[in-house]
């Protein structure tokens, strides 16, 4: 059982990047899949890319029966900032649930902000659906029972 073609040429720039730095790359140190994340991302490395990288290091780690690095909350942190494009915690988050929510794999940043749109649209629709049946119930109603704009969804997250 050997890794696979593709994992390995992903593997392979942290690899590059560990020997240049003169840190070890097998098994690495939350810190330093976290420094190269950020310098590849300041390189302009594409964000997908970067998340495609992180989860050689993950297959490279799990391979070998070595402890993650990439699961750690530095290394969550250096992904999320650089994904940073579309995925915000819920409003109705309090100020420290947001800052822990920084600290969330990104793919349960992702579920949440999903489930988050989803439940957003399904309330709006829905007071849109009581004003409608109030105005057409008593249609000398203040205009305040106006349908709310919904908003569109033009992340895909």
């Amino acid at each position: 059982m050997t890794l696979r073609v593709s994992t390995k040429a992903l593997f392979r720039p942290f690899v590059q990047w560990c020997n240049a730095a003169n840190v070890r790359y097998l098994p690495a140190r939350p810190t330093t899949v976290a420094a190269f994340v950020l310098r590849q991302f300041d390189n302009g490395v594409d964000p997908d890319k970067l998340l495609e990288q992180a989860s050689a290091i993950e297959k490279a780690h799990d391979f070998y029966f070595l402890s993650n690095p990439v699961c750690t909350s530095a290394a969550q942190f250096a992904l999320s900032h650089v994904s940073q494009t579309a995925i915000n915690p819920p409003r109705s988050w309090t100020k420290e649930e947001r800052e822990e929510f920084a600290t969330f794999p990104l793919q349960a940043q992702r579920a949440i902000a999903r489930g988050e749109r989803h439940r957003e649209r399904w309330f709006r629709t829905a007071q849109n659906k009581i004003a409608e049946q109030l105005k057409t119930a008593n249609p000398t109603a203040p205009e305040s029972s106006k349908p709310v704009e919904t908003e569109k969804d033009t992340t895909d997250a």
